[in-house]
This record gives structure tokens, C-alpha cells and sequence, in this order.
């Protein structure tokens, strides 16, 4: 009952009619308009749904116009800073190439040195220079100078840029003082290591026959009974016995000085290896070497024989240091 008295009320009120009476400005007549309450609160409503409407539009309008604006203004400074680091990278990236090649070089020096001698520790006199070259490849190579995406953004690189620009930088300074260093090392030990195989290609060393080890020394070096006179004389090679026309072997690199017969030695070939180094093979059945010949250690020089003052087939073979005889087995134990 209440319910339906509360909703007659309600109807009658928006229902009961309210007369709009419209007067004009000048002498026409008034004219008056009758409707209904619900028609007025309608018209109300619909203009302050359209006010408010027009104000959210607008609004939303204006957030999104200072958007767009501070993005156009964002990507303008990040283009501008691109293009710097661009330029900076195109200069580093030269700078990096370069320095690359150097180390190619240093690299090759440093394996041709390891080439030279069997001690590998020579590899790591470069290692300080291939770790910087190639930390400064993986900075140029990293991820985070990758591109931020499409459109105008597009090659912009990330916020860290500038700061891994200046590490590259200070890595290659690093390089311009380390590489010269390891550079000069790298030539001086080469120097050094060329010398001492120049010197131990010019030491004489292993046994001086192709004999497959059946010759044997049949008279030492120093005094003895000479087989000929039957007198005490100073001895100064070793003589090995063998089978006539063995292959007889330079002992060490070197230049062939004399090649022919010479009085008490018969078939001989004088070998001078520098650095004081001299070697005597005489008593040979044929020569295959001549003055002026350049040989290397383990070279065919002669065949042995009976040749000159000699009681029988073998090889009498002498080494000198600075023009002195030395006992040849301390250097064919040199091996």
C-alpha cells in the first residue's frame, strides 16, 4: 500500500505539467508552452551530460596534443644524440680496425717465434693486447648498441651509450701504450731467439755418420801411439771406425771452406758454422761437396774411406772453437 502511494506521488510529480512562458523583446505577444515536469528535468540533464562530455573530450584532447609534443621533442634530442654517438663509434670502430691489424701482425711474430723454439710461454707476450682488441670488439658488438626499434626512433641507440663509448675509448688508449710495448718485446725476443738458433745451428752436435749406429770409436781425442809412426803425438778428432763408403753428415749448419785432399787427412771437408765453430771430416773415399757450399746439419758432405794417412776404413772427424781442438764427444753428446 505505502509502496503504491509513493509511486502515484512520484508519477504526479513528474507528470504534473509546468507552463514555460516565452516573452519577447519587442511588442510581439507572449506565447506560453505547457509540459510535462519529467520533459524540463530531460533537458537538464541531457545539457549537463553534454557539458560534461565536451570537458572530458577536451581534456583528453589536450593530455594527448602535450604527449605527442614531448615525444616529438624526446625523439629529437635522441637523434641528435645518435648521430654523436655514431660518429664517435665510426671513429672508434676505425681506430679499432686498426689496432686489429697491428695485432695480426704482433700475432704472426709471436707464433713465428713459437715456430722458432719449443717454449709456448713466448704466446703469452701477446695476450694483453688480444684480450684489450678483442673486449673492444665485443663492446662494439654488444647488445646494448643495438637499435631501439622502427620508425623515427630507428638506430637510436640506448641511454648507456655515451657511457660505453667513453670505456671503448679509454681501452683503446690503453692499446695505443700497450701495443708499441709488446711490439718492441715481441722484436726483441725474436732478435734473441733468432740469434740463439742461429747459434745452435752453428753448434756442432750428434754423431757425424749414416752408420745405423754399427760404427764405433776406434781412437779417442789427445795423446796416443799414432798407428803410423808408432810415435806419442796429441790426437786431435776422434776417429770411428765403419764400413768403407758410409754417408758421412754435417754436424751442424754452416759453409763448406775447403773440399779436397790435403796431406795426412786424404779426402777432407773443412765446414766453418760461425761463431768460432769449425768441423774436420777426413780420410773420405769420395767428396759430394764443394768450396764455397752452403750445407745444413744432417747433409750428405762425403762418403767415408781409407783415404790419406790411414790404416783403415773410417772417418777421422775434429771440432774447433776459435781455431782450438776440442774432444768431439762432448759435442756429439750435445744432442
Amino acid at each position: 500500500m505505502r509502496w503504491r502511494r509513493t509511486r502515484k506521488r512520484l508519477k504526479k510529480y513528474l507528470f504534473e505539467r509546468l507552463t514555460l512562458t516565452l516573452i519577447p523583446h519587442s511588442r510581439g505577444s507572449m506565447r506560453s508552452i505547457r509540459l510535462p515536469r519529467i520533459v524540463f528535468i530531460f533537458i537538464i540533464l541531457s545539457l549537463v551530460a553534454y557539458f560534461v562530455s565536451v570537458t572530458y573530450l577536451y581534456q583528453n584532447y589536450f593530455n594527448r596534443y602535450k604527449q605527442a609534443l614531448d615525444t616529438i621533442v624526446s625523439l629529437q634530442k635522441l637523434k641528435t644524440e645518435n648521430m654523436t654517438l655514431k660518429t664517435g663509434l665510426a671513429q672508434v670502430a676505425k681506430e679499432t680496425e686498426k689496432m686489429r691489424k697491428i695485432l695480426l701482425e704482433l700475432e704472426k711474430k709471436g707464433e713465428h717465434i713459437e715456430s722458432l723454439i719449443s717454449d709456448t710461454s713466448v704466446a703469452t707476450e701477446t695476450n694483453v693486447v688480444k684480450d684489450l682488441i678483442l673486449f673492444n670488439y665485443k663492446l662494439l658488438d654488444d647488445e646494448g648498441m643495438q637499435p631501439l626499434g622502427g620508425g623515427e626512433g630507428e638506430g637510436l641507440l640506448k641511454s648507456n651509450g655515451f657511457e660505453l663509448l667513453s670505456q671503448i675509448r679509454e681501452e683503446l688508449r690503453m692499446l695505443r701504450v700497450e701495443i708499441p710495448l709488446q711490439k718492441s718485446i715481441l722484436e726483441e725476443l725474436q732478435m734473441d731467439v733468432e740469434e740463439y738458433n742461429a747459434l745452435m745451428a752453428a753448434t756442432p752436435r750428434g754423431w757425424p755418420l749414416d752408420d745405423d749406429g754399427k760404427g764405433y770409436i776406434s781412437s779417442e781425442f789427445g795423446f796416443r801411439k799414432d798407428p803410423v809412426t808408432n810415435e806419442q803425438a796429441f790426437h786431435e778428432g776422434i776417429d770411428i771406425a765403419v764400413w768403407y763408403g758410409t754417408p758421412v753428415l754435417a754436424t751442424a749448419d754452416g759453409k763448406v771452406i775447403y773440399a779436397g785432399w790435403k796431406s795426412g787427412y786424404g779426402k777432407v771437408v773443412i765446414i766453418d758454422h760461425g761463431y768460432g765453430y769449425q768441423t774436420v771430416y777426413g780420410h773420405n773415399s769420395k767428396l759430394v761437396v764443394r768450396k764455397g757450399q752452403r750445407v745444413k746439419r744432417g747433409d750428405i758432405i762425403a762418403y767415408s774411406g781409407n783415404s790419406g794417412k790411414s790404416t783403415g776404413p773410417h772417418l777421422h772427424y775434429e771440432v774447433r772453437v776459435n781455431g782450438v781442438p776440442k774432444n768431439p764427444i762432448e759435442f756429439i753428446k750435445f744432442r
